[in-house]
């Protein structure tokens, strides 16, 4: 595997990059389900794990789900834009060609949350911080501007856990914002 990437090292994706990814791959859907995911592992320590055709687009899905977040929360959205050994998972791993990943019933089910893109499918993931997951995913793909202004303002505020502190800051940026 490459070394970790350290938190924030994704910064320089344009969140305008991001956002015209998400409207052209054909898995844009899965962002809130991704985001999810992350919130999850919170309460259940089961890391991220996304299997790309190539490695820009693992590089893309990881800076997407590190970008959804406050940048104090970035040290709980450690990522490795490459991981082929399951025992060396960080938060959020990107993976792509060979690795030792199975990507079955048990790892899909029990020990990960396993977003397969290559043959098209996915872990279940708990329907958990759905209004801070729909609101920053809509905003990534259609209104980046917006999730720019959030993560700005996000940095007056000590909210460093990925927690319902992060719903309270969305209520109060939509209401000091407009929307």
């Amino acid at each position: 595997a490459l070394p970790p990437m350290p938190a924030g090292s994704l910064a320089a994706i344009p969140l305008d990059t991001l956002s015209e990814f998400l409207r052209m791959t054909n898995h844009g859907h899965l962002l809130p389900v991704m985001l999810r995911a992350v919130f999850q592992r919170t309460q259940d320590a089961r890391s991220l794990v996304i299997r790309a055709a190539a490695a820009e687009d693992a590089v893309t899905w990881i800076n997407c789900l590190q970008r959804a977040f406050p940048v104090r929360c970035l040290g709980q959205l450690t990522a490795a834009t490459y991981q082929a050994d399951p025992a060396q998972c960080l938060h959020i791993n990107g993976t792509y060609g060979s690795s030792d990943f199975l990507f079955n019933e048990t790892e899909m089910k029990y020990q990960f949350y396993m977003f397969d893109l290559v043959d098209d499918r996915h872990s279940e993931v708990p329907e958990v911080y759905t209004e801070y997951v729909d609101q920053v995913s809509t905003w990534m793909r259609d209104d980046p501007s917006t999730l720019g202004a959030f993560q700005e303002f996000a940095k007056l505020f000590s909210v460093d856990e990925l927690n319902e502190d992060l719903i309270h800051l969305l209520r109060l940026f939509r209401g000091s914002h407009d929307g």
